[in-house]
Formats: structure tokens, sequence, C-alpha cells
């Protein structure tokens, strides 16, 4: 299993939302980030494909079926 790492931007995206709403989710422990890094003070974050599912099948909301 190979874990996809999205840009901010392309979480956003993902949960059609924006950038500093994605960042919150984060701030509030509802999302995981991952700092990537090639040489010190270069941080990039990043956030997990599926974390992302996670998160969208935390939220859902259940259909109710018609009587």
């Amino acid at each position: 299993m190979s874990l996809r790492l999205l840009t901010i931007p392309q979480a956003a995206a993902r949960l059609g939302c924006s950038r500093p709403h994605v960042y919150d989710l984060i701030a509030a422990g509802k999302l995981r980030r991952y700092n990537i890094s090639a040489k010190p003070g270069s941080t990039k974050t990043r956030v997990s494909d599926e974390d992302i599912d996670a998160y969208i099948k935390s939220i859902e909301m259940p259909v109710k079926a018609s009587a």
C-alpha cells in the first residue's frame, strides 16, 4: 500500500473547500499533517488521500429510505 500525499490546494479541491479550511481541519485534529522537507527550513505540508477519504466518510449523512 502506498501513501498518496496531496498538497493543501489539492486537498481543498478534493473537499470542495478553501485552503484555510483545510488548515482549520488539520488544527482541529480532523486531518493529519505530513511535513515534507528536503532541507531544514523548507517544510511543505501535505495531507494523505486516505485521511481525506476517512474524513469524508465520518461526516456523511445517512440516507433515509422513503416509506
